[in-house]
């Protein structure tokens, strides 16, 4: 992790294109459920999840294209370790992906701007 994470904190956490991108669409999605009038934990769940999986996508095609292969592999098991498989039962990819309906139902457009600090 050591060897790749100057690349990864470089050119792509410290990026302005990864803090417009990846981490503005997750914040616009957490603000999305803090707006919710009424709560619904399915709704909420699958809000999150998407939200989250729609992160970890964008953050791992950057990396990949600014870092390589090696980095992204890096990255994903560093990320695996620091959340345990706690996301894997939680939000598994193959139930909450970002392109079918029920993401794109839930996750706030692309060009929606977060109200927190990127």
């Amino acid at each position: 992790f050591l060897k790749e994470s100057p690349c990864i904190h470089k050119k792509v956490f410290n990026t302005q294109i990864y803090k417009q991108t990846c981490n503005n669409n997750f914040l616009a999605t957490v603000d999305k459920i803090d707006e919710e009038q009424h709560l619904e934990a399915d709704r909420t769940h699958t809000t999150i999840c998407c939200g989250y999986n729609k992160w970890d996508e964008c953050s791992k095609k950057l990396i990949t294209k600014e870092c390589g292969n090696a980095a992204f592999d890096i990255y994903s098991d560093f990320v695996g370790e620091a959340f345990g498989t706690l996301t894997k039962m939680i939000c598994p990819a193959k139930f909450f992906a970002v392109k079918k309906s029920s993401c794109k139902d839930v996750l706030p457009k692309d060009d929606v701007i977060a109200k927190g600090k990127l």
